[in-house]
């Protein structure tokens, strides 16, 4: 479990939303603000911020999804946009002037680069969402067969390369929103199919106290009826009622109930490697049952054609 830990803490920082820009005009003219990961009410459409049904450009920095509402307290048309630094106008993305309410939350896998050179842009490279690819030469701009140097994953990926067509021979997994080569992690010139995956969660920590203070657990995405059934008290779980501090490793959704079988006051959380501590995000010792889901990036969002899509701001490579 610690190597499990130790990756998703270095991998995650380069698969996180570090925030989401808003702009009143096209291209970020006029007024614009920046907020944070959360959900956000018609109240922060004031000040720096564009006004109420004032918005024409969204930009995010990092990896982000983010949920435009037509009308206050998250009702109404919604639309969605996904991407890792990327910026989007009115039109196809979404409707001019019309939002009142948004949620921004980490991203998942936004797909992998397979570039044929690792060590220059020349040569044949595509964008790969996630998914199943038999033979990676048969998709349009791709390396072509044991061509391929270079791949780069974007967001919370996981990569698995096969040295055979359909899925056969040596594989080699790449795992996290990094950059990995030919020679230093697989085997050069040695590619025939891929597999795209979104991570998604790969567990949470339920601390006592502070993040592991007192008694403490590590459990995996799944349902847990009662904090304190015997199966989880085996774990060194927390008593019932004594839930203070949640941490994320992945990009996981957590649903804190009051009572036992999901009973009660309802308190969600969501993203990828942070930690929640109560207060803000639910009441202290007062949590019997949870849930604990794997989010992962939609698969379709309501920004498709490119005209629509500002350019992405370029990044350092990891």
């Amino acid at each position: 479990m610690l190597l499990l830990v130790i990756t998703s803490l270095l991998t995650g920082a380069f698969a996180r939303c570090r925030g989401v820009t808003l702009g009143q005009h096209a291209n970020g003219g006029g007024k614009r603000c920046t907020l944070g990961v959360g959900r956000h009410g018609i109240n922060v459409f004031r000040g720096r911020c564009p006004g109420n049904d004032h918005l024409s450009h969204v930009r995010v920095r990092g990896n982000c999804v983010v949920y435009l509402y037509q009308h206050h307290k998250f009702q109404g048309k919604r639309w969605i946009l996904s991407g890792q630094n990327k910026g989007w106008n009115f039109g196809k993305c979404f409707h001019n002037d019309a939002v009142s309410s948004l949620i921004v939350v980490d991203g998942g896998c936004q797909g992998a680069i397979l570039s044929q050179h690792s060590h220059t842009n020349r040569g044949a490279h595509c964008k790969l969402k996630a998914g199943n690819y038999r033979w990676i030469q048969g998709v349009r701009g791709c390396p072509r067969n044991d061509h391929l140097s270079k791949v780069r994953n974007i967001g919370n990926c996981k990569t698995t390369v096969y040295k055979h067509a359909n899925f056969k021979g040596q594989s080699w997994r790449l795992s996290g929103s990094r950059t990995f080569t030919g020679r230093r992690h697989f085997a050069n010139d040695h590619a025939s199919s891929v597999r795209v995956q979104d991570i998604g969660c790969r567990g949470v920590v339920l601390s006592q106290h502070g993040y592991k203070r007192g008694r403490w657990c590590y459990l995996r995405a799944g349902n847990y009826p009662w904090i304190a059934s015997r199966a989880l008290r085996r774990k060194r779980c927390p008593p019932n009622d004594s839930i203070s501090h949640v941490k994320t490793f992945g990009n996981c959704k957590v649903y804190l109930y009051q009572h036992s079988r999901y009973k009660g006051r309802r308190h969600v959380m969501q993203g990828m490697n942070r930690g929640f501590r109560y207060g803000k995000f639910f009441k202290n010792d007062d949590i019997s049952s949870l849930k604990i889901r794997s989010f992962k990036t939609p698969r379709s969002t309501t920004c498709s054609r490119r005209r629509a899509e500002v350019p992405e701001v370029p990044v350092k490579q990891e």
